[in-house]
Protein backbone atom coordinates (compact mmCIF):
# COMPACT_ATOMS: atom_id res chain seq x y z
CA UNK A 1 0.00 0.00 0.00
CA UNK A 2 1.50 3.47 -1.18
CA UNK A 3 1.61 6.54 1.68
CA UNK A 4 1.15 8.39 -1.03
CA UNK A 5 -1.95 10.99 -1.78
CA UNK A 6 -4.67 10.45 -3.95
CA UNK A 7 -6.32 12.53 -5.72
CA UNK A 8 -9.66 11.98 -7.29
CA UNK A 9 -11.59 14.47 -10.23
CA UNK A 10 -14.99 14.06 -11.09
CA UNK A 11 -16.77 16.11 -13.46
CA UNK A 12 -20.62 15.40 -12.29
CA UNK A 13 -22.79 16.31 -16.04
CA UNK A 14 -25.80 18.30 -15.33
CA UNK A 15 -24.79 18.85 -11.61
CA UNK A 16 -26.07 21.85 -9.75
CA UNK A 17 -24.99 23.72 -6.44
CA UNK A 18 -28.19 22.92 -5.22
CA UNK A 19 -27.21 18.93 -6.31
CA UNK A 20 -23.94 19.18 -4.91
CA UNK A 21 -24.71 20.94 -1.68
CA UNK A 22 -27.55 18.09 -0.87
CA UNK A 23 -25.17 15.16 -1.61
CA UNK A 24 -21.65 17.03 -0.07
CA UNK A 25 -24.10 17.19 2.96
CA UNK A 26 -24.91 13.89 2.95
CA UNK A 27 -21.35 12.35 2.80
CA UNK A 28 -19.59 15.00 4.70
CA UNK A 29 -21.42 15.04 7.95
CA UNK A 30 -21.41 18.19 10.17
CA UNK A 31 -19.06 19.58 7.13
CA UNK A 32 -16.41 18.25 8.50
CA UNK A 33 -13.93 16.20 5.91
CA UNK A 34 -14.19 12.78 6.62
CA UNK A 35 -11.24 10.19 7.47
CA UNK A 36 -8.34 9.98 5.23
CA UNK A 37 -9.58 13.36 3.47
CA UNK A 38 -6.95 15.90 3.55
CA UNK A 39 -8.54 18.04 0.58
CA UNK A 40 -12.32 18.57 -0.81
CA UNK A 41 -13.07 21.46 -3.68
CA UNK A 42 -15.92 21.88 -6.28
CA UNK A 43 -17.52 24.52 -8.14
CA UNK A 44 -19.27 24.82 -11.50
CA UNK A 45 -17.80 24.08 -14.76
CA UNK A 46 -19.20 24.00 -18.03
CA UNK A 47 -21.41 21.66 -18.53
CA UNK A 48 -22.47 21.07 -15.19
CA UNK A 49 -20.12 20.78 -11.53
CA UNK A 50 -16.43 19.90 -10.79
CA UNK A 51 -15.00 17.96 -7.24
CA UNK A 52 -11.70 17.46 -6.80
CA UNK A 53 -10.74 15.52 -3.36
CA UNK A 54 -7.37 14.75 -2.22
CA UNK A 55 -6.97 11.97 0.35
CA UNK A 56 -3.90 10.43 2.30
CA UNK A 57 -4.18 7.11 0.51
CA UNK A 58 -5.63 5.28 -2.30
CA UNK A 59 -6.70 2.59 0.31
CA UNK A 60 -8.89 5.99 2.26
CA UNK A 61 -10.33 7.06 -0.76
CA UNK A 62 -11.78 3.47 -1.75
CA UNK A 63 -12.74 3.25 1.94
CA UNK A 64 -14.56 6.47 1.95
CA UNK A 65 -15.90 5.32 -1.88
CA UNK A 66 -17.37 1.99 -0.97
CA UNK A 67 -18.66 2.96 2.75
CA UNK A 68 -19.93 6.04 2.77
CA UNK A 69 -20.14 7.71 -1.06
CA UNK A 70 -21.75 4.76 -3.15
CA UNK A 71 -24.27 3.36 -0.38
CA UNK A 72 -25.43 6.96 0.36
CA UNK A 73 -25.34 8.53 -3.05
Amino acid sequence: MSSEAYGIIHFFAGGTKEQYDASVAAVHPEGRLPDGQIFHAAGPSEGGWTIIAVHDTKASWEKFRDGTLVPTL
